[in-house]
């Protein structure tokens, strides 16, 4: 791990600090609008279709069909640019499949993944990283938020279920071991705000270019 790698304490590495606003504000200013958002673990479709409303092209990832085919119905009723599909991340075919069809889009995605690497097992999360550092070698980059080692003992609005609660250090770690490279960290409280809850997220912008 670099040593700027290690500097957690909530600036940016390379690209100046970020106000704590919403993740899907930050990448809508930074990317080009002809760039397709790819949103992983997109659950009920709230952030992709929030994307699609802004005029974003938008490809909606979740394991839940009933939850990638309820997004698609609101999808089709207002005629945003938005899809969606099943995707497990356990399923090695599926992951192979979705990394190829990625990598030959003209041109790359943007993939956004919030509160999204929290809710998987390890091997989920290291074809996570199959995923962009297939699809992400031509350009592209990954927005990740997540909660940290330091919000595991507080309360949540959404109570207690499976979180595996990790440290950004760990997360770098394993970004950098399979290629990737960390454009910009920061963590701390009032990055997530939702009702009573302000938990400790971890935000991260990571590249996989040749």
């Amino acid at each position: 791990m670099s040593s700027d790698a290690k500097q957690i304490q909530t600036r940016a590495i390379l690209d100046g600090e970020l106000s704590p606003r919403a993740a899907v504000e930050v990448l809508l200013e930074r990317e080009p609008t002809s760039t397709q958002i790819v949103d992983i673990g997109t659950g009920t479709g709230r952030d992709a279709l929030w994307f699609a409303r802004q005029g974003r092209d938008v490809l909606g990832l979740d394991y839940v069909p009933a939850a990638t085919e309820r997004a698609g119905i609101i999808a089709d009723d207002e005629d945003l640019p938005a899809r969606f599909k099943t995707l497990n991340l356990y399923d090695i075919r599926q992951v192979l499949g979705i990394g190829g069809e990625l990598s030959h889009r003209d041109e790359p995605p943007v993939l956004y993944g919030r509160f999204l690497i929290h809710a998987l097992r390890d091997d989920g999360r290291h074809n996570l990283w199959r995923i962009a550092n297939m699809s992400l070698r031509r350009g592209g980059k990954f927005y990740l938020e997540f909660r940290t080692g330091l919000d595991s003992d507080a309360e949540h609005e959404f109570g207690e279920h499976f979180r595996r609660y990790l440290d950004p250090e760990t997360v770098i770690a394993e970004i950098e071991a399979t290629g990737g490279h960390i454009e910009h960290c920061e963590a701390g409280h009032g990055l997530a705000v939702y009702k009573q809850e302000d938990p400790h997220v971890c935000r991260l912008v990571a590249t996989w270019k040749r």
